[in-house]
């Protein structure tokens, strides 16, 4: 605490410190007007620490809406789009088929054979693909400084696994907001399914058949086809597990 008269005659002013706040008493002709003006020295502290937060936020923003995106696998792409940052993406894989705006992408090839060059042509900074063991040698030769690789998982190919990788997608992105939303409206519309199928008695039986490049797919359980008929009020006939492929023979 200190006391310091900033004028000899009245009116002069009393600045007294005690534990960071600053005090002012006008005195003048015997009578004391208090006039307290209280500064908080950590206020300052708190103002530059906003300051410095906003612009750091600001940059960060800049950095996602300068990022540029490359895609491989229509179900990724789907969700690009679905967090609002389907303008960043650059570049899709020959799957990518979600609207005819990706369709007028450039290509970078099949999902299990990228094109290396046509990747690095489109200089991206981001690179989003599933984690399959038959381009995984691809992804690590694109894997440099200033491009990162964020792959994701496939199998088990579940609702839960959905959440997951929209979830690894919005935080890459900075969209987690949007990303909570996304995965708020897809419960939302599968409970919808569930109330409207919950009333019926005898569950209709389905075998879903995918024909991919001449190789017939059959989704069996643990997959996100079997997840659905069951949302649906099915009952899937395929019962291994996971996906098997048949050839047209």
């Amino acid at each position: 605490m200190f006391f310091k008269n900033s004028i000899q005659s009245p009116p002069y002013f009393v600045k007294v410190d005690i534990d960071n706040f600053f005090h002012y008493s006008v005195l003048s002709d015997l009578k004391l007007w208090s006039m307290t003006q209280v500064i908080n020295k950590n206020f300052i502290n708190k103002i530059w620490l906003f300051l410095l937060l906003f612009s750091l936020n600001s940059l960060i923003n800049l950095n996602y809406a300068n990022e540029r995106i490359v895609v491989a696998g229509d179900a990724l792409t789907e969700i690009v789009f679905d967090l609002g940052a389907g303008e960043n993406i650059v570049g899709v894989d020959s799957s990518s088929r979600v609207s005819k705006q990706v369709t007028q992408l450039p290509q970078i090839g099949n999902l299990k054979l990228l094109n290396i060059e046509s990747v690095l042509s489109l200089t991206p900074s981001l690179v989003i693909s599933f984690d399959d063991a038959e381009i995984a040698n691809i992804l690590k030769q694109i894997s440099q400084p200033k491009i990162e690789v964020l792959t994701l998982k496939r199998v088990p190919s579940t609702v839960e696994l959905l959440y997951e990788n929209i979830n690894k997608i919005a935080a890459k992105l900075g969209r987690e907001k949007e990303g909570q939303k996304l995965i708020k409206r897809i419960q939302n519309d599968l409970s919808l399914i569930q109330n409207r199928t919950a009333t019926r008695r005898q569950k209709t039986k389905v075998l879903c058949l995918m024909n991919m490049e001449g190789n017939i797919f059959i989704a069996g359980k643990n997959t996100a086809i079997d997840a659905l008929i069951t949302i649906a009020g099915g009952e899937n006939l395929a019962t291994h597990n996971s996906v098997r492929t048949y050839t047209s023979e």
